[in-house]
């Protein structure tokens, strides 16, 4: 077998946050054998609103979800998961120098050439979105100083156009923030089993997929200081495009 040539890792808070944002993506590189590809989630989600409903401990719910943010991204095409044990809901608490050097070890470990997490603005807000993206920026800023580190650090995040009947508060994306739109239309059924594996937070999703944000047909990134006039003002289609000579090892999947 071909070993990959270049590899992409996606650093999330919670299990679910992979399916509902970038699910598409996943699985359209998962699919590209010569892309390595790798997900992350920093918590168990074992502090969800659901837990009471549930009627099961938060270290029960943790071990639930666990397994299925594993069983979501195998339903992606992924078999490469990291699962992290930071507390739900709760990462402003958390030293972020510690998450910082775990992202800093992951990055090296599957050799990120690209590394892909939340917006800034955290999308929905959680503070945990925050914390992640905040740690996640600044282990690639420390990362891509050495040789072989990361080139590209991408923000997902969500045009006004694609949830304009959602009912929960959602930062969006301004077009001139869009670097990055990834084709995903022929993910979109990967995408809902992905979703259905995440069955402790289902009545979320079913009132989520009554509008057609879940069905997206583009998947859009802001890259982190790469200004859009160095490029023409073009979108890209590919995560790995346009990388510096030295990690360009890419073509369209």
């Amino acid at each position: 077998m071909t070993a990959p040539e270049r590899s992409l890792l996606f650093v999330f808070a919670h299990p679910d946050d992979e399916s509902y944002g970038v699910a598409g993506t996943i699985a359209r590189y998962s699919a590209d054998r010569r892309t390595r590809v790798a997900v992350a989630t920093m918590t168990r989600g074992e502090a969800s609103r659901h837990l009471e409903s549930l009627g099961i401990t938060g270290e029960e719910l943790g071990r639930r979800r666990e397994a299925e943010v594993k069983a979501a991204v195998r339903v992606l095409g992924c078999d490469e998961h990291y699962q992290f044990g930071y507390p739900d809901s709760a990462m402003r608490h958390v030293d972020p120098r510690d998450v910082e050097a775990d992202v800093r070890e992951l990055i090296r470990k599957v050799d990120a050439d690209v590394v892909v997490t939340f917006d800034i603005t955290g999308i929905s807000g959680h503070p945990d979105h925050h914390a992640v993206a905040s740690a996640v920026t600044r282990a690639f800023v420390e990362e891509r100083e050495r040789e072989g580190g990361p080139a590209r650090l991408a923000y997902y995040g969500v045009r006004e156009e694609d949830i304009r009947n959602w009912k929960r508060f959602i930062h969006t994306m301004k077009p001139e923030h869009v670097d990055v739109c990834i084709d995903c239309r022929a993910t979109l059924d990967l995408r809902e089993l992905a979703l259905q594996s995440h069955q402790s937070v289902i009545g979320d999703i079913e009132r989520d997929g009554k509008d057609d944000g879940l069905r997206r047909e583009e998947e859009c990134y802001t890259l982190f200081q790469e200004p859009r006039d160095g490029r023409a003002g073009k979108t890209l289609d590919d995560l790995f495009a346009d990388l510096p000579a030295d990690r360009a090892r890419s073509a369209d999947p």
